[in-house]
């Protein structure tokens, strides 16, 4: 019994804690607005981005970037480099064009993050590759599973103008 009330009683400090954090109050609106439904957009307009590049569609794209500028945080730099990683591989040149117009960087930020550079080699996309090398990638950047650089991955897999332009380009 005294297990129950004090099951009850966390749940009860809980749900108090989480909705007094939840809550602020702007200095420049009346509206109250809670943190976790600014980050729920975040999320969700990040999300649509990653998904609108996966799928190619430039247009949903352009609207996500443009209606949800700046895209400064840790958390939207992320977001442009995953997608990114996306339009890179599936040869979505306007969207990779659009996408480092709004700032997403051409090497991986985290670890667990493909190069775009490594995926557009690995995937034989030419073009890609090229648009990428106009700004300046890290050229030796490896994907973190197996430790191959974008020179092994396009030349074990026998794209050899991918090869040729990276080596052009001072890869080893």
């Amino acid at each position: 019994m005294a297990r129950k009330h004090a099951r009850l009683g966390s749940k009860a400090s809980q749900a108090a804690s989480q909705s007094s954090h939840t809550t602020t109050t702007t200095q420049d609106s009346s509206a109250t607005v809670t943190q976790r439904d600014q980050g729920d957009q975040s999320d969700q307009y990040q999300r649509k981005l990653v998904a609108a590049c996966a799928r190619g569609n430039e247009e949903r794209v352009r609207r996500v970037l443009t209606d949800n500028p700046p895209w400064t945080s840790p958390q939207d730099k992320a977001a442009l480099r995953k997608a990114l990683q996306k339009a890179s591989a599936r040869h979505h040149i306007n969207i990779i064009r659009l996408l480092l117009h709004y700032g997403a960087e051409v090497d991986a930020g985290a670890e667990d993050e493909f190069p775009p550079l490594y995926r557009a080699a690995q995937a034989g996309q030419r073009a890609v590759v090229e648009e990428l090398l106009k700004h300046r990638p890290k050229l030796e950047a490896r994907e973190t599973r197996t430790s191959q650089t974008p020179l092994f991955a396009a030349s074990v897999r026998g794209f050899h103008a991918i090869v040729s332009l990276l080596l052009a380009k001072g890869a080893r």
